[in-house]
Order: C-alpha cells, then structure tokens, then sequence
C-alpha cells in the first residue's frame, strides 16, 4: 500500500514539472515574440497600429525625400547615398549578410548618424530615420550609434518615440528603460543622476563629442548639452575622487587644443568648474596652464575666453612658480592682456594670479632687464588694483634690482649688460617705488 502510494504521488508531480517547464517555454516564446514584433512594427513617424500596413517601398521612398533633402544642406551626405540609400540597399536584407558585410554596413551607419545629429530634428532626418529603421533595424542591431544621434534632443518628443522602439536591455543606455512611456523627452537631472551613478556614461558622452567634433559633425545643441552635463554632474557629485577625475582630464586637454571654439570654450567651463571644487596637483596646475596659453587664438574675443581659466585656475589653486610659456604668451599679447585684466579687475578678485604673473616679470627684470616686462610691469601697476603682499613684494624685488646695478658683477652675463639699457630699466623701476611709496607710504 506505502508502495502504491509512493507511485501515486511520484506520478502525480510529474505532470506539475511537465507543466512548470511547458509554461516557462510559452512565457519565453511570448517574449521573444513581443519582442520580435517590436522590432518588426518600429516607427518614430507612423502610429504603431498602421506600420505594418506600410509597405517597404514607400517606406524607402520617404525616405530617400528627406535624404535628396539633407544633401542639399549638406553634401557629405552624398557619401551614403551608395551604401545606404540605393536601391539595392533598400533590398537588403541584414539577415542574410556575413559577419564582415555587417560590420561595414555598422561602420556605414555609425558615421552617418553622427553626421545626422545637428540635422535631427527636421522632418527630412525623421524621414530618413524611419526608412534605417525599417531597413537597417538600427534600433536593434545600431543601439549605441543611435542614442548618440538623439541623445543632445532628450528633451523632446522625438527622443521619447525613438527610446520605445530601441532594444536597451543589455546595454549602457539600458538606464532609460524605465523613461520609455514619457511623452515629452527626459529630464536632464534623470541623466545626470545616472551619470554620477555609473561614471562610464559621463565618459561615453565625452567619447561621443570627441568623435563628432573630429568629424566637424557638432553642432551648439551636442556642444552645450555637453558642457551643462558634465557641470551640472561636478556640481552634484559630492567628492570629486581621483578615479573621476583622471578619465576625463584627456577630453578636457582635447577640447583646450580643438579649433573648434565651441568644444574649447565648453573645456574651459568644465576646467574652472573643477578647479573649484578639488584640489589639483602642481603638476596638473602646470601643464593645464601651459596648454590653454599654447592654444589660445590670437583674436580679441577668443584671448578672453582663454584668459578666463587661466585667471580661475591661478586664482583657486596652489602654484609653485607661474610657466614660463604661460607668462611669455601673455607678455607677447599685453595690449589684449591689459584691457581684459581692467575689465576683470572690476568685477572679479584676480590678485593671486597678478602675484604670480608679476613674479614672472620680475624674474625677467632681473636676470635680463627686459624693457618690455617692466612697462607691462608698470602699467599693471598704475591701472589695477593689487593688494598690500603684492605691492611689498614688488617694491622688495625693486630695490634689489636697483643695488644689483649699482654694484655690478662683471662675471654675471645677466648684469653686464649695455650703460642705456640698464639706465633705462632703472628709471621705470624708481618710478614703480615711487608709485608704491605714494600709494603705501
């Protein structure tokens, strides 16, 4: 009877297995069947329940419009017209393509969205988009290349569209998964939270600006979207740790030495944010200054943008001895230089940095009297406003100037130099004691 039982019982829990596993099957086949049907009807134009309504060839057609549309605003379209948009590309079927073909037609698709994105939100890109979507399945196989394409628009309603379609689980954008039912894009502070959150995606951002801006494909949305996250993400982030910090400092030193002003300026935003906010090393201090004064273009409007972080730098962290390219470079502008420092001078504390820029005058004055450096000198002086340790230290290296050439060495190169040239640089330093005597007397 136990035995019978025994059976019975054995018997009767195999239909529950048999069941458990045939009912965990239908729910993965479901999935994937969800799934695959979310790849089949993706559209960021039409209403889902007519997509599949809309054959391949009108898809293609629309596409190819908006695409005829984008070459006339700019001709490196054209490059795609072969690979993507043919007529034999509009018959490709990606399934049935080798791992290599794959991997060109990507490399295709990558350098054409990111050539896209300043164009993105005309009716011709949406075109376009609908028919690579269609066609090429980007929202499945170009995840990465896609989110980069429409990540600087995440405020708006075509970023929504495009976040439903696109199969994130798995990957770095998985994060935006829960936004896939907003109707109006995604908050920037959802981004930034995230950021801080996982660091790899700030870096990705950065990435993906680098490789626009080398391909001349920014634009003021992906510039400005760019430097607003990274402040905003500094500004949140609550220690600023050196396993922050090191990855990022190789697209700062990109964007102080880009041409395109845009990418610099948003450089120097993110580089005077940081210097507020950790203390760097004099090392870091050193060559940060020596690569802003070595890329600063020589116009009026772009000398003061520069100028700018130089100032913060100088101003928020410790300097062991102010570069000497830094202060030649500065010395061969002094015209830019001075108007821009009594503007400045007005609004913002800059005595720090006229300590260390003045050091590096006088160093000049004294090993070569070098006329040029003691009339900046001078005129520095006379137009801005330095503080009390400024004044004496000058006024101290003044004096010291004036004995030396009292009592010549007539071993030391540096001194032993021509009757008019020391007599010169002599009157302009009596007259810069004279000037601190009546102003501190």
């Amino acid at each position: 009877l136990l035995a019978a039982r025994r059976t019975s019982s054995s018997s009767s829990s195999l239909p529950r297995t048999m069941a458990t596993s045939l009912q965990q099957q239908l729910q993965s086949f479901a999935a994937k069947s969800v799934k695959s049907t979310k790849v089949k009807n993706a559209t960021i134009i039409f209403d889902p329940k007519d997509v599949e309504h809309i054959d391949n060839s009108t898809v293609y057609n629309l596409g190819l419009n908006g695409f005829v549309e984008l070459k006339s605003k700019d001709g490196r379209f054209a490059d795609y017209e072969t690979h993507l948009f043919s007529q034999a590309s509009a018959e490709l079927n990606r399934d049935t393509l080798t791992k290599q073909e794959n991997a060109k037609l990507d490399g295709h698709l990558v350098s054409f969205l990111r050539l896209l994105s300043p164009f993105v939100m005309q009716k011709a890109a949406h075109k376009v988009l609908e028919f690579l979507v269609r066609r090429f399945r980007i929202h499945f196989f170009n995840v990465t290349a896609f989110v980069e394409c429409v990540l600087p628009y995440h405020s708006t309603h075509l970023f929504s569209r495009v976040i439903r379609i696109l199969q994130l689980d798995g990957t770095q954008w998985s994060f935006l998964v829960p936004m896939g039912q907003a109707t109006d894009g995604v908050p920037r502070s959802y981004i930034v939270k995230e950021c801080i959150r996982d660091s790899t995606i700030l870096l990705a951002v950065c990435e993906m600006v680098k490789q626009s801006v080398e391909a001349e494909a920014s634009s003021k949305t992906l510039l400005s979207f760019y430097s607003v996250l990274l402040m905003e993400v500094i500004q949140e982030i609550s220690v600023v740790s050196p396993s922050f910090l090191q990855p990022l400092l190789p697209y700062l030193f990109e964007g102080i030495k880009s041409a395109t002003n845009l990418f610099r300026i948003s450089s120097f935003m993110v580089i005077s944010q940081l210097s507020s906010k950790v203390v760097f090393t004099p090392a870091l201090v050193s060559s940060l200054l020596k690569q802003i004064s070595k890329f600063i273009p020589a116009n009026d409007a772009d000398f003061r943008n520069s100028l700018g972080p130089i100032l913060h730098v100088t101003q928020m962290q410790k300097i062991k001895r102010f570069p000497k390219s830094t202060g030649k470079f500065l010395l061969s502008h002094e015209n830019l230089l001075v108007d821009h420092l009594v503007d400045l001078d007005q609004k913002f504390e800059i005595n720090k940095f006229l300590g260390h820029f003045s050091k590096f005058l006088m160093r000049n004055v004294t090993k070569k009297r070098d006329q040029q450096s003691i009339d900046l000198l001078y005129n520095l002086l006379t137009l801005l406003t330095f503080n009390d340790e400024n004044l004496k230290a000058i006024a101290s290296n003044m004096w010291e100037i004036l004995v030396a050439d009292q009592k010549p060495d007539a071993k030391d190169t540096a001194l032993a130099r021509s009757h008019s040239l020391v007599t010169s640089v002599d009157n302009v330093v009596k007259k810069i004691l004279r000037f601190i005597e009546n102003k501190k007397p």
